[in-house]
Protein backbone atom coordinates (compact mmCIF):
# COMPACT_ATOMS: atom_id res chain seq x y z
CA UNK A 1 0.00 0.00 0.00
CA UNK A 2 1.69 3.24 -1.07
CA UNK A 3 2.61 5.79 1.55
CA UNK A 4 0.23 9.37 0.92
CA UNK A 5 3.43 11.10 2.11
CA UNK A 6 5.90 12.10 0.26
CA UNK A 7 8.81 10.29 0.39
CA UNK A 8 11.03 12.39 -1.30
CA UNK A 9 10.77 15.14 1.59
CA UNK A 10 11.40 12.04 4.13
CA UNK A 11 15.11 11.06 2.79
CA UNK A 12 18.21 12.07 3.62
CA UNK A 13 20.00 14.60 1.65
CA UNK A 14 22.32 12.28 -0.16
CA UNK A 15 19.40 10.34 -2.00
CA UNK A 16 17.66 12.78 -3.33
CA UNK A 17 19.62 15.89 -3.94
CA UNK A 18 21.81 15.97 -6.67
CA UNK A 19 26.11 16.79 -7.04
CA UNK A 20 24.88 20.44 -7.78
CA UNK A 21 23.43 20.36 -4.18
CA UNK A 22 26.71 18.98 -2.36
CA UNK A 23 28.77 21.58 -3.99
CA UNK A 24 26.95 24.32 -2.69
CA UNK A 25 27.09 22.94 1.04
CA UNK A 26 30.75 21.68 0.53
CA UNK A 27 31.48 25.68 -0.59
CA UNK A 28 29.84 27.14 2.09
CA UNK A 29 31.89 24.79 4.52
CA UNK A 30 34.95 26.26 3.06
CA UNK A 31 33.66 30.02 3.38
CA UNK A 32 32.77 29.24 7.23
CA UNK A 33 36.16 27.68 7.70
CA UNK A 34 38.03 30.69 6.20
CA UNK A 35 36.37 33.04 8.64
CA UNK A 36 36.55 30.72 11.68
CA UNK A 37 40.34 30.83 11.17
CA UNK A 38 39.98 26.61 11.79
CA UNK A 39 37.82 23.33 10.85
CA UNK A 40 33.94 23.61 11.35
CA UNK A 41 35.26 20.05 14.06
CA UNK A 42 37.93 21.97 15.91
CA UNK A 43 35.04 25.11 16.33
CA UNK A 44 32.53 22.20 17.97
CA UNK A 45 35.03 21.19 20.07
CA UNK A 46 35.14 24.53 22.01
CA UNK A 47 32.10 26.45 21.51
CA UNK A 48 28.41 25.43 21.64
CA UNK A 49 25.73 24.84 18.68
CA UNK A 50 24.32 28.01 18.89
CA UNK A 51 27.78 29.74 18.97
CA UNK A 52 28.81 28.10 16.07
CA UNK A 53 25.28 28.62 14.10
CA UNK A 54 25.81 32.26 14.66
CA UNK A 55 29.64 32.46 13.73
CA UNK A 56 28.97 30.18 10.77
CA UNK A 57 26.59 33.02 9.22
CA UNK A 58 28.56 35.77 9.75
CA UNK A 59 30.30 34.16 7.01
CA UNK A 60 27.32 33.08 4.62
CA UNK A 61 24.02 34.44 4.33
CA UNK A 62 21.84 31.79 3.31
CA UNK A 63 18.95 29.46 4.44
CA UNK A 64 18.35 27.91 8.23
CA UNK A 65 18.43 24.48 6.10
CA UNK A 66 21.19 25.43 4.28
CA UNK A 67 23.39 26.08 7.19
CA UNK A 68 22.73 23.10 9.17
CA UNK A 69 23.77 20.81 6.45
CA UNK A 70 26.64 22.76 6.17
CA UNK A 71 28.14 22.54 9.66
CA UNK A 72 26.52 18.93 10.04
CA UNK A 73 25.23 19.59 13.59
CA UNK A 74 21.85 20.65 14.56
CA UNK A 75 18.30 19.62 13.11
CA UNK A 76 15.71 21.83 12.11
CA UNK A 77 13.73 22.21 15.13
CA UNK A 78 17.00 23.15 16.92
CA UNK A 79 17.96 25.75 14.90
CA UNK A 80 14.75 27.22 14.66
CA UNK A 81 15.02 27.53 18.51
CA UNK A 82 18.21 29.08 17.69
CA UNK A 83 17.00 31.63 15.32
CA UNK A 84 14.55 32.81 17.49
CA UNK A 85 16.55 33.16 20.46
CA UNK A 86 18.81 35.19 18.12
CA UNK A 87 16.26 37.19 16.56
CA UNK A 88 14.92 38.32 19.79
CA UNK A 89 18.68 39.98 21.43
CA UNK A 90 19.09 41.02 17.56
CA UNK A 91 22.57 39.43 17.01
CA UNK A 92 20.73 38.13 13.48
CA UNK A 93 18.16 39.43 10.55
CA UNK A 94 16.50 37.98 7.69
CA UNK A 95 18.29 39.87 4.58
CA UNK A 96 16.03 38.39 1.63
CA UNK A 97 13.55 35.83 0.47
CA UNK A 98 15.53 33.38 -1.89
CA UNK A 99 15.72 30.10 -3.18
CA UNK A 100 17.00 27.84 -0.77
CA UNK A 101 20.08 25.69 -1.97
CA UNK A 102 18.65 22.59 -0.83
CA UNK A 103 14.86 22.65 -1.05
CA UNK A 104 14.59 25.18 -4.07
CA UNK A 105 11.67 26.72 -2.27
CA UNK A 106 11.33 30.37 -1.09
CA UNK A 107 12.79 31.15 2.02
CA UNK A 108 14.28 33.52 4.66
CA UNK A 109 17.90 34.45 4.22
CA UNK A 110 19.74 34.52 7.71
CA UNK A 111 22.96 36.77 8.33
CA UNK A 112 24.79 38.03 11.47
CA UNK A 113 26.71 40.07 9.77
CA UNK A 114 26.10 43.46 11.49
CA UNK A 115 27.02 45.02 7.71
CA UNK A 116 23.91 43.69 6.75
CA UNK A 117 21.71 44.52 9.52
CA UNK A 118 18.19 46.42 8.27
CA UNK A 119 18.45 49.83 8.91
CA UNK A 120 15.61 50.98 11.60
CA UNK A 121 14.51 53.86 11.49
CA UNK A 122 15.34 56.67 14.36
CA UNK A 123 12.51 56.42 16.17
CA UNK A 124 13.31 52.43 16.64
CA UNK A 125 17.07 52.93 17.48
CA UNK A 126 15.74 54.70 20.71
CA UNK A 127 14.48 51.27 22.03
CA UNK A 128 17.56 49.13 20.69
CA UNK A 129 20.75 49.60 23.64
Amino acid sequence: MPSKYNRKQNQPLHLFHGKHDRKVVADMRKKIEKGLGVSIGQYKKNHSEEQLFHEALKYVTTSKKAVCYALKIIGIDNACRIKRRQEIKGVLWVVKKAKCPITNKLVDFLSTDPTQAPNLPNQLKLFKS
